[in-house]
């Protein structure tokens, strides 16, 4: 308090200087850099194991307004069928030894040499009702092959599509992907089964909006269908 020390006294007290502070400054390791702190989003649900879908218009609106509506259903036709029609080609790599011509034989040729029950063409097919319904998730389910020219390799004998509207899908702590869980009747028995993430393939449509359930297309015009329709 140099300055009141001079009105009182008329001289300068001394001043101590400030002891140096030691730095505090820590450089983090590689190891500290590689963890995840953060999560996602927040949640209301006390398990992060279960993730909710923010969308509080189920699925069954969506498939309702296909199933009810001419229009809508004419305009999903026309997101999709240019994506089934078009022409699937699978590249061969550099060095290539025999690998483009086996993943070709397991996804899209016949169940005698190999080849997959569910054919990438109608995988790509079905795939397009994420875009309506937010995501497709499917079962892999692999094989060893017993017939052809690739006998004792392992590939695909589905991928299996799993009902939307079956699905709750599963996110680690930081909001990750963790797989699925299934609860649905069928042939008379009730089925609740975890698909671990190894088993899964996921594809979200509009994955900026929501990273695992995505977000419809047709959300925005749910609006006017439903006004639409109370008016019938």
């Amino acid at each position: 308090m140099g300055i009141l020390d001079l009105i009182r006294t008329g001289k300068w007290a001394p001043i101590s200087k400030a002891s140096k502070r030691k730095s505090d400054k820590h450089t983090s390791s590689l190891s500290e850099l590689m963890n995840e702190l953060g999560v996602r989003t927040s949640s209301i649900l006390k398990s992060y194991e279960v993730e909710e879908n923010p969308d509080k218009k189920t699925i069954d609106h969506y498939l309702a307004m296909q199933n009810n509506d001419g229009t809508v259903k004419a305009i999903t036709r026309l997101f999709a069928m240019p994506i089934q029609s078009a022409p699937i080609k699978i590249l061969a790599g550099a060095n290539d030894t025999g690998e483009r011509e086996f993943i070709e034989n397991v996804l899209m040729g016949p169940m005698s040499k190999g080849g997959m029950s569910t054919p990438l063409p109608f995988i790509v097919a079905d795939m397009t009702r994420a875009i309506f319904e937010g995501f497709r998730l499917y079962e892999k389910v692999p094989q060893i092959i017993k017939e052809g020219p690739h006998v004792g390799k392992i590939g695909w004998r589905k991928l299996a599509p799993r009902d939307s509207t079956t699905i709750e899908l599963r996110s680690d702590a930081q909001g990750g992907f963790m797989g699925a869980r299934q609860q649905a009747y069928f042939a008379g028995q009730y089925v609740d089964v975890i698909l671990k993430p190894e088993k899964c393939i996921l594809f979200t449509f509009q994955r900026e909006r929501h990273p695992l359930y995505g977000e419809s297309i047709l959300k925005t015009a749910y609006y006017h269908y439903d006004k639409k329709h109370k008016l019938y």
